[in-house]
């Protein structure tokens, strides 16, 4: 889902996030808000379609975490990450939520706000330009919205309600009522 799709691969996948959350619903018990939360992502589509409709893409892993596809370099300078089978166009941030979404800290909020700056800013600094601060967190905010299905696909319930709690945290069920 993170991956920017022609709008009939878009609505292909909508269709099997549909599915999913149909069978999530029947597996678990969820509470009124995580209800709530399921039936305002019906809007996720639309919304990610749009801002994928507007540029500024990159290409993105997908599946960057830090179980297995981060690697230091001997001398600790260095990240290394591997695994690039399944590149794609996305939102670049995505990568960056999806390493991070693993990696608690008690200043989460304002750990990951400092990464989120200074992603932007390496981006700047590489040549990228018109890429506003706001745009990329919202970005960011919209990948993670994104992992909702990925926990509903992998029928997790332990990552939606982790995930769920930092769309929370980082508002970001705001980008679908906007």
């Amino acid at each position: 889902m993170p991956q920017a799709l022609d709008p009939a691969g878009l609505a292909a996948h909508a269709q099997g996030a549909r599915q999913a959350t149909a069978s999530f619903l029947k597996n678990h018990e969820l509470s009124a808000g995580e209800r709530a939360l399921l039936r305002l992502m019906d809007r996720w589509p639309g919304v990610f379609q749009q801002r994928v409709g507007r540029g500024d893409l990159t290409l993105i892993h997908g599946d960057l975490h830090l179980l297995g596809n981060v690697f230091q370099s001997a001398d600790a300078l260095e990240l290394r990450l591997i695994d690039w089978a399944q590149i794609k166009r996305g939102l670049g941030p995505h990568d960056l939520m999806y390493m991070l979404i693993s990696a608690d800290a008690p200043d989460r909020l304002e750990r990951d706000a400092a990464l989120i700056q200074r992603y932007r800013l390496g981006l700047v600094s590489a040549g990228v330009v018109g890429y506003a601060l706001e745009q990329c967190l919202d970005d960011y905010r919209l990948s993670l919205l994104t992992n909702l299905f990925q926990s509903i696909f992998q029928d997790s319930l332990k990552w939606f309600r982790k995930t769920a709690a930092l769309v929370e945290l980082w508002r970001c069920a705001e980008l679908l009522t906007e």
